[in-house]
């Protein structure tokens, strides 16, 4: 029996659920193979060699391999050994050896958890690796092309949207495979509170739940969304919107009826919110509001929301660890609700001119270049919104930004899917340009990428950018579109392929490259992108 009530989380080995996609890519390759402690190291290996995980320890002892990852080269599976056995064993994992069987676990934990994959510890069970047709789903919006972190450059589409608010909404805490004492339905709880919060007729504000407040929820024992809101009402009439941190604190360990030893107080404050945000922001579901200081229900959405409301609220019993109910758990998580995946109702949801206009004054011209920049350079962001937003998601939104302020004749039309807010949820389809220019007789388009390496530029993004630029020539061939196309860096081989698209035998399709801060420059110094 679990002695503890626990804060909400679903895994902090893979922070961010844009990685899942990868892990079970790679473990599509032993679907049907037995799960035993040699094959869950094979695992591992295979994920160093595809680049899905970074060893950093043993690039500390291995420098040459450092330089190996960031290159276009893959690794052998004797260097990913010499990697992997230079890297601190991982703490035991019930029914896995110490080691690197271990930490095969802690990958695979969440997309099992999400009903994504199935297997049984091999020191425990005979079962054989499942990949659920949810996974298969998933796997398919991940290509393993040997990019070191290939999470940072990779699209997240809708379709990737639909299966994580498909997860998430039929998540249980209190499921066979975690050992705690919270029972609710963590979705359909949280759109309840915030629902109830902003139909309050003496709310103190309508922009949803704040940021602080997550920690109350994240540590709430029940599925009772009503008391839930009478003790977020409560501490909010006590102590305003703005608390500080030691009455907080004070309100969790209250909930909770003691401090869970093993969370710090840092841990409650900061990285249980932080997580809950970006696990629920990756459903399109929900937004943030007020400079990022709230989270609430994505208006565009709100159907959805309420069909997850009214069919995925009901708890259920599992029993920790046994055999009839961890199967019972997979075919309830992974057996599909089209109602999530049928991409046809999803609503095309592009922003507004006065969106963009928002986004641009409230960010300003140096914290848009700054971000740009901290993208260029692989950085992280500290941004409280635009961390939270994927990186190739978050280059197409400032790139359309940086386009608005600083060259003014040109009209943004972007193509990434945003929330209610304007901020993007996903990048533009495959079919059209990733932001269209409007200028009196000329039409730009502009694409933009986090691709670094030459074929991933040369041999998939020009041919597509080119098909993009005579596409919009059949529908407008009196305006001559051309295309403005921006990387981090540019390759020599894309270089070589933009100026051979625009010979006469190409049609002349007029592709300008740009690395990043190039492309700043120019439209800080001239206002144009031709």
């Amino acid at each position: 029996m679990p002695a503890n009530f626990k804060p909400l989380s679903f895994t902090t080995t893979v922070r961010n659920p844009e990685r899942i996609k990868f892990f079970i890519k790679v473990l599509e390759k032993f679907e049907g193979e037995k799960l035993t402690n040699s094959l869950s190291t094979r695992i591992l290996l295979e994920l160093i060699c595809e680049k899905i995980i970074r060893p950093d320890q043993g690039f500390r002892r291995y420098s040459n391999l450092k330089t190996k990852y960031f290159s276009n080269e893959k690794f052998s599976i004797d260097e990913a050994k010499k990697l992997l056995e230079a890297t601190t064993p991982a703490k035991k994992q019930r029914g896995f050896d110490v080691g690197p069987p271990s930490r095969f676990e802690t990958y695979f934990n969440t997309p099992k958890r999400l009903g994504l994959v199935f297997y049984q510890p091999p020191n425990v069970g005979e079962d054989k690796i499942i990949i659920s047709d949810l996974g298969k789903k998933l796997a398919n919006e991940a290509t393993l092309e040997g990019i070191p972190d290939p999470h940072t450059v990779s699209n997240v589409s809708e379709m990737e949207q639909a299966i994580f608010a498909h997860c998430y909404s039929k998540y249980q805490r209190k499921n066979p495979y975690t050992a705690e004492l919270n029972h609710n339905c963590p979705v359909s709880l949280l759109l309840k509170l915030i629902t109830k919060l902003k139909e309050d007729p003496d709310k103190l504000t309508d922009a949803g739940l704040s940021v602080k407040e997550i920690s109350i929820y994240g540590i709430w024992k029940d599925n009772n969304s009503e008391d839930l809101f009478k003790a977020v009402k409560e501490f909010r009439n006590k102590y305003g919107l703005n608390p500080s941190d030691e009455v907080l604190l004070d309100k969790v360990w209250e909930i909770n009826g003691g401090v869970y030893n093993s969370y710090q107080n840092k841990s409650i404050l900061k990285d249980l919110p932080d997580e809950i945000v970006r696990k629920m922001r990756i459903t399109g579901l929900f937004t943030l509001r007020g400079g990022g200081r709230y989270l609430d229900i994505n208006q565009n959405k709100i159907e959805m929301c309420q069909y997850i409301i009214k069919n995925y609220s009901d708890i259920q019993n599992f029993r920790l660890h046994d055999n009839e109910d961890i199967k019972k758990y997979y075919d309830y998580t992974s057996k599909i609700d089209d109602n999530f995946l049928d991409i046809k109702e999803i609503k095309e949801d592009t922003t507004e001119l006065s969106q963009i206009d928002y986004w641009s004054k409230e960010f300003g011209w140096d914290v848009i270049k700054s971000e740009l920049k901290i993208l260029q350079n692989r950085g992280n962001s500290r941004h409280p919104i635009l961390r939270i937003i994927p990186n190739p998601t978050r280059l197409e939104f400032l790139i359309a930004l940086a386009i608005h302020i600083k060259c003014l004749k040109y009209e943004v039309k972007p193509n990434y899917k945003v929330d209610d807010q304007g901020l993007p949820t996903s990048t533009a389809l495959g079919n059209m340009a990733d932001i269209e220019c409007y200028k009196e007789n000329e039409i730009a388009l502009t694409e933009v990428t986090l691709h670094t390496s030459g074929h991933q530029q040369s041999a998939n993004e020009i041919p597509k950018v080119s098909r993009h630029v005579r596409d919009k020539r059949k529908q407008f061939p009196e305006k001559n579109p051309y295309c403005v196309y921006i990387t981090p860096k540019m390759h020599q081989d894309a270089l070589l392929m933009s100026k051979w698209m625009a010979e006469d035998y190409n049609d002349n399709v007029v592709i300008l490259p740009h690395d990043i801060d190039i492309f700043l420059k120019k439209i800080e110094t001239s206002g144009t992108l031709n």
